[in-house]
């Protein structure tokens, strides 16, 4: 037996194998393992200072593709480029944003391009992470379409923290216009410049094979509208298809899937189940070669 413990100890396969078979039974904290990354255009400085631009092909408005993490209505088309002619909010605007499930959590984290805000001719004013987040997801039943929804990120700290106990993390249901009807699990966090958050799944009545087909997802920063998860449609929501006064920035996935890590830690389990007969019976492999 002790020399069955330092083989798995020595081929790092004895932590895995306790995690693949045992971990389900515990009530595990969430440990994000992304699976999508979906990328977003990001606003850059031009030889002005303080004056950002961006390619206009960027939003598409059927696609509730927005690219405006500017101030109001305060830049100008021409050409193919955007550029800002006020603020500009880097602190929302998206950049990047990252998606997994386990047997336990949904996880969802939106990057943005920095901290601060920058005017014309002024310098950078550092603000930290600011405004409103959003995750929509649609699994393809009118009872799996969840928004969530953070009113704040400057009250988020390091670590995962159930955000409904300090007032900033909700959970929508299907019309988006109300809370979702039950208690739920979202716990929060802000690790740098990125935003994460983590769905427990049965608090809400959702399981890792829901998320093989995803028919909508959209990830969205605020600073103004949509104000809350019910506008988060922006083009449903306003009729005047220019969006006048949003500042706003969004990322569109879907169809897509989200696969489960199980079939990879079994695959490594297999490998590791290999590894270890070579080096408990060297002489078998040996002769069979």
């Amino acid at each position: 037996m002790s020399c069955l413990i330092k083989c798995l100890l020595r081929t790092g396969c004895l932590s895995l194998l306790f995690a693949l078979f045992f971990s389900p039974c515990v009530s595990a904290a969430p440990v994000p393992d992304y699976a999508v990354t979906i990328g977003d255009a990001q606003w850059t400085e031009t030889a002005s200072k303080g004056v950002y631009e961006v390619a206009t092909s960027n939003e598409v408005y059927s696609e509730e593709r927005w690219e405006r993490p500017v101030e109001g209505d305060k830049y100008t088309d021409s050409g193919g480029t955007r550029t800002s002619t006020a603020k500009y909010y880097a602190y929302s605007d998206v950049v990047s944003g990252e998606f997994g499930i386990d047997s336990n959590y949904f996880y969802a984290a939106i990057g943005v391009a920095g901290d601060f805000l920058h005017e014309p001719g002024k310098d950078e004013d550092t603000q930290g992470l600011k405004g409103k987040y959003y995750i929509y997801f649609d699994t393809g039943d009118v009872n799996e379409q969840f928004a969530l929804q953070i009113d704040d990120a400057s009250g988020l700290g390091g670590e995962f923290d159930d955000g409904d106990n300090i007032g900033v993390a909700k959970v929508y249901g299907p019309d988006f216009g109300n809370e979702y009807d039950g208690d739920y699990d979202l716990q929060v966090r802000a690790n740098g410049l990125v935003v994460e958050f983590a769905l427990d799944l049965a608090s809400v009545g959702l399981e890792a094979a829901d998320f093989e087909q995803v028919d909508w997802l959209f990830a969205g920063v605020a600073v103004s509208n949509p104000s809350s998860a019910a506008d988060l449609l922006i083009r449903d929501k306003y009729s005047d298809p220019d969006g006048n006064s949003v500042e706003y920035d969004t990322l569109v996935g879907g169809p897509l899937s989200i696969p489960e890590p199980a079939m990879i830690s079994l695959l490594s389990a297999g490998a590791c189940v290999t590894l270890l007969l070579r080096r408990l019976f060297p002489e078998k492999r040996t002769e069979a070669e």
